[in-house]
């Protein structure tokens, strides 16, 4: 019994561990989302620009992902 204890505490610890990995590339991935989407409504922004070059409003830098 004291053999399935520990199988099932090693388990039990593996799986909080990928947890916890899901929830970090979760959210690596939900801050890359959001730079992808400054870049996109930057060069949006950009194009009009060149359509209009009397407009002389600049883009924003693009955000980058933490780490």
């Amino acid at each position: 019994m004291a053999d399935l204890a520990a199988k099932k505490a090693e388990i039990e610890g593996r799986l909080a561990d990928a947890q916890k990995r899901k929830q970090q590339a979760d959210q690596v991935a939900n801050q890359a989302t959001v730079a992808i989407l400054a870049c996109q409504a930057n060069l949006e922004l950009l194009a009009e620009l060149e359509a209009n070059p009397s407009d002389t409003e600049e883009p924003e830098q693009c955000p980058t992902p933490e780490s």
